[in-house]
């Protein structure tokens, strides 16, 4: 047995990365009033998280992956990786609902998904997160600049 798994080190850089957003996390001020939580709570809570997770990982790693990835899986964590950033680059001028539909059909076809039911389930999908962010939870998302007068 290897006494370094790629888990391990995988493990350690999610408990530093806990502590980087918690440290960050120490230095958050609300000038307003807000809810009993407050807006400080979820960066707390993904520094929980992702410091238990990680520990879990350097504690009781599973069976050492195979790495590299062979070629259709390299090829998917590309075809994702970039997906996500072309959704972060997108979400303004095309909004969340048609950039988020775009974004899930990729991911459906990258998963072995047919395009259609992937481009409707896409579409269910962020229509439904769009209603409940916007509608039910009062949170601005963008609707792009396409779909405004005037740009």
């Amino acid at each position: 047995m290897r006494e370094w798994r790629s888990e391990r080190i995988a493990g350690g850089i999610c408990m530093l990365a806990a502590v980087a957003i918690a440290l960050v996390a120490r230095t958050f001020r609300v000038g307003f009033v807000t809810d009993p939580i407050g807006p400080r709570a979820l960066p707390w809570l993904a520094a929980a998280l992702l410091g238990t997770g990680g520990l879990i990982l350097v504690l009781r790693p599973g069976d050492e992956p195979d790495w590299p990835p062979a070629g259709p899986t390299r090829k998917a964590i590309a075809i994702t990786l970039l997906s996500f950033a072309l959704y972060a680059v997108l979400i303004g001028p095309l909004g969340f609902v048609l950039a988020t539909t775009l974004l899930m059909t990729v991911l459906a076809r990258v998963f072995g998904g047919r395009l259609l039911p992937g481009l409707l389930a896409g579409a269910a999908f962020s229509g439904v997160m769009w209603l409940l962010f916007v509608a039910g939870l009062g949170v601005p998302l963008p609707i792009g600049i396409l779909f405004t007068r005037g740009g």
